[in-house]
């Protein structure tokens, strides 16, 4: 799981391919990060959260999600042949790595702007 920058609130991924945004002081559930256009497809393996509220997650699917801040909306970066199995984040890049052996960072350019590969290790 992952707390949000603010504290305010956690998100949990599962093996019913959803992420649950919990929040902290009543316990609740307040956002599913999960719709049949947006989400994965496989468990989720992994998630964080960018320093803006986005959040990143990992599944078994191979690829990640870039979560809104708000909503259930999200970008999928693809380039894993694996199941993703850790993803970090510092700044506007992530870090993610897979069962295919390889790391791969990820530019997390503001919305409007093209998210692309950054590199594979």
């Amino acid at each position: 799981g992952s707390l949000n920058p603010a504290r305010t609130h956690f998100v949990i991924g599962g093996t019913d391919h959803a992420l649950y945004e919990i929040d902290i002081a009543t316990g609740r559930k307040t956002r599913t990060l999960y719709t049949k256009t947006f989400g994965h497809k496989e468990w989720v393996t992994c998630v964080t959260h960018a320093p803006d509220g986005r959040c990143v997650s990992g599944g078994m699917d191979s690829k990640l999600c870039l979560w809104d801040a708000r909503g259930t909306r999200a970008t999928d970066l693809v380039g894993h042949a694996g199941s993703v199995s850790a993803v970090a984040v510092g700044g506007t890049t992530a870090v993610s790595a897979s069962y295919d052996k390889t790391i791969r960072l990820w530019s997390l350019a503001p919305v409007g702007r093209n998210r692309e590969q950054l590199g594979v290790m």
